[in-house]
């Protein structure tokens, strides 16, 4: 049986950006309060616009195992969850 790590973060009011140093394939957000802000550029021209999530909405990005997830910035001003691997 093969072992999956998973990494979990609550931000509250706060941002932290994602990069290829995370390794990470898979990250779930969901903005469990206020308002959050997603941005980035992995498969896109620099420039992206960003997706707004209110409370109670979730994103999940997953490359299928291309490439790590890098240039994600999460940017909130409640509090959101994250989970990856």
């Amino acid at each position: 049986m093969e072992s999956c790590r998973i990494w979990t973060k609550t931000i509250t009011t706060g941002s932290i950006t994602i990069d290829s140093n995370y390794d990470f394939q898979v990250l779930s957000i969901l903005a469990t309060t206020g308002t959050t802000s997603i941005t980035g550029d992995l498969f896109a021209v620099t420039g992206s616009d960003a997706i707004t999530l209110q409370q109670g909405q979730a994103l999940n990005i997953n490359t299928q195992g291309v490439n790590p997830l890098s240039g994600i910035t999460i940017t909130t001003l409640g509090t959101v969850s994250l989970v990856a691997r």
